[in-house]
């Protein structure tokens, strides 16, 4: 016979666990509960699944009922195979090229750029781990060449200190942000307590962590359990789109504009040319009023990888993304 949901819940339980529960009923998650043993039975189990619940609730903007409005909606459009830039025409945005051997013009732009950076935060998305590169531990401790052997984190560390050295600055004045996950997080922190953050001062380097969120099992955007575990849902990051979330939720972005900083420099965690660059990059947004600015090389026709394009709609706004 069918037991509801709210009578699987134990008999102690709170209102503001009954409003969990009638949540996920809400959003079609009613499956979550159907092997469930009645009331006070594995109540200790129930509270966990609960306490899961809650803490998912607070991750995604809108809560979980948004995580599965959105995403219910994003694989109805992929199963009926919608294009959502049907009606965009696509063309070169607006930038500039700078070639590898015209010195005279990116001196030019770095001495412009440099003069920026007084107004920049650096932010590093490093969510990763090494194993598709055959290393078990953080990518950001990968050395960068077999000469020094120095990690990435400590060269770019050291690139930032640097920086405020040629810019006259007190240390400490370029905020550096690192996104880590649940793989990466504690890993992360081991290395820089035993490099004491390679000199960096306290509260200049921030770590924000991103959370995982529900997978999704099928195409209506059910939840799925932990195989062997009815009370603990099975989670995965969301992807790198959180570090914004996370800068806006964590309070630095405001922190930032309060002080004065106009620019943040998003790197990725193995890449270090992004410095080469990311200079001239600032000179370029400056001049040219830039909210947002992407570095890219030129992509050949045909060649396999995204591309910084400019869509226009006839009706809708304008767009300048990365198309895949």
């Amino acid at each position: 016979f069918f037991v509801p949901a709210m009578d699987k819940l134990p008999t102690d339980a709170t209102e503001g666990q009954k409003a969990l529960v009638q949540l996920l009923l809400d959003i079609d998650q009613g499956h979550l509960f159907a092997s469930w043993p009645p009331g006070d039975q594995q109540k200790d189990d129930k509270e966990r699944f609960l306490a899961q619940i809650a803490a998912l609730e607070g991750i995604y903007p809108g809560g979980l009922k948004a995580y599965y409005t959105n995403g219910k909606a994003l694989l109805r459009d992929s199963k009926d195979g919608v294009n959502p830039f049907e009606g965009y025409v696509p063309s070169v945005p607006d930038g500039e090229t700078i070639a590898f051997d015209d010195e005279t013009k990116f001196e030019e732009l770095e001495d412009a750029g440099l003069k920026q950076f007084e107004f920049a935060a650096v932010v590093l998305v490093a969510g990763g781990l090494g194993e598709r590169l055959g290393y078990s531990g953080i990518k950001l401790e990968l050395p960068i060449d077999i000469t020094c052997e120095i990690s990435y984190l400590e060269y770019y560390c050291r690139w930032i200190q640097a920086i405020e050295s040629r810019l006259g600055l007190a240390e400490g004045s370029i905020p550096f942000v690192l996104m880590t996950s649940d793989d990466t997080h504690s890993k992360t922190e081991a290395l820089l307590a035993k490099h004491k953050h390679f000199g960096l001062p306290d509260g200049q380097l921030r770590i924000v962590k991103q959370e995982k969120i529900p997978s999704l099992q099928d195409n209506d955007a059910h939840f799925v359990a932990v195989e062997n575990d009815m009370f603990q849902l099975e989670t995965k990051p969301h992807g790198h789109g959180d570090v914004h979330t996370l800068l806006h939720s964590s309070g630095l972005a405001r922190q930032w504009k309060e002080a004065g900083k106009k620019w943040i420099c998003f790197i990725q965690d193995t890449n270090t040319p992004n410095f080469r660059c990311l200079i001239p990059t600032l000179a370029i947004s400056e001049a040219k009023g830039f909210a947002v600015n992407s570095i890219a090389t030129v992509r050949k026709p045909k060649e396999a990888i995204g591309a910084i394009c400019r869509l226009d709609h006839p009706s809708k706004r304008s767009l300048t993304i990365n198309v895949e």
